[in-house]
């Protein structure tokens, strides 16, 4: 029987802990979702194609992912959303774009949602009673959709 080679061994042995980071940001991503559909009323959305399924989430309606699986971007717009928006939106650190528009979401965007680090665009226009107040760095992107 072979031994095994330290150099063979290691690469392996310091991936475990970084599939194990992924995917434990992944699930986190996967519990800002789920409390985002249970806030906006996510069973009568218009579309809500394999939401809270264990399909990936970039295979959940208007949830495109990286590579890794992370939320880059929600598209929800003119879908039937109604109520606030959740607290836990703040915690997709990696999601670039979010397009709420043309909903009944009412409100003010959740604190912790304040200065999201990675976001470049933020469509929430034609929303009832939905405002930014006191998000200078969430104004600097909302535009009409």
């Amino acid at each position: 029987m072979a031994a095994c080679s330290d150099e063979l061994t290691e690469p392996l042995v310091e991936a475990v802990p970084a599939a194990a980071d992924s995917f434990a940001t992944t699930a986190g991503d996967h519990d800002v979702l789920v409390a985002l559909y249970e806030a906006t009323d996510g069973p009568n959305w218009t579309k809500n194609d394999s939401w809270l399924t264990d399909a990936p989430l970039g295979g959940w309606h208007g949830v495109p992912t990286d590579a890794s699986g992370r939320v880059q971007e929600l598209s929800l717009g003119n879908n039937g959303l109604t109520g606030e928006v959740p607290a836990e939106l703040g915690n997709l650190a990696s999601l670039r774009q979010l397009h709420l528009f043309g909903n009944a979401l009412t409100g003010v965007i959740p604190p912790a949602f304040s200065d999201p680090p990675n976001l470049k665009e933020f469509n929430w226009n034609e929303n009832a009673g939905f405002v930014c107040i006191g998000h200078t760095a969430i104004h600097q992107l909302c535009r009409e959709p």
